[in-house]
């Protein structure tokens, strides 16, 4: 195959290559493809060194004119693997598809727990304070206003109350006079 054979003349070529991960063509379709060389061993030798010490049973198996003269740490071949590029394609869809998916699930989960939070300590606080300051301004003062917080609405409670307080007083003096 052109390929196989380009990979290993570049593998032959600089032998500081490890891998080659590249798109490349087989039968006409694109591939991802990932090599690596695959180097003579001293084992190789027995079999693949000097034709007239290999065994006789690899020898007349195979001849004596070619897979003969390695030598240790020589290139002599390579493993590939290819991926279609339509497969690769897909799964990175399907990736991004379920990253997408999970991150708009941590984001509305998230969205939930502050609008919660907000809804919780502070505009529930603030309706509150709104229907009482409503019920003082229509003359019934009777209920005290309380918020139980040390921040800016627990603050604003306790001046709402203060008036209120204000308020029963001034009323009581205007009617005993």
């Amino acid at each position: 195959d052109k390929l196989e054979k380009t990979l290993l003349e570049r593998f032959r070529k600089d032998k500081q290559l490890k891998s080659i991960v590249e798109i490349g063509t087989i039968r006409n379709q694109n591939f991802l493809l990932s090599a690596s060389p695959a180097t003579a061993k001293e084992g190789c030798l027995l079999c693949h060194g000097d034709p007239k010490t290999a065994p006789r049973d690899i020898t007349s198996k195979y001849g004596v004119s070619s897979g003969y003269g390695w030598r240790v740490g020589s290139i002599v071949g390579g493993s590939a693997v290819g991926v279609p590029l339509s497969n690769v394609n897909g799964l990175a869809l399907d990736r991004t598809l379920y990253s997408l998916l999970t991150l708009s699930i941590i984001f509305g989960l998230l969205f939930w727990y502050i609008n919660a939070i907000v809804h919780k300590n502070i505009i529930t606080p603030i309706v509150h304070l709104a229907s009482e300051a409503r019920k003082i301004s229509n003359g019934d003062a009777r209920s005290p206003i309380t918020h139980h917080s040390d921040d800016e609405l627990g603050e604003l409670a306790h001046s709402f109350e203060l008036m209120r307080l204000t308020f029963i007083s001034l009323v009581r003096r205007i009617r005993s006079s």
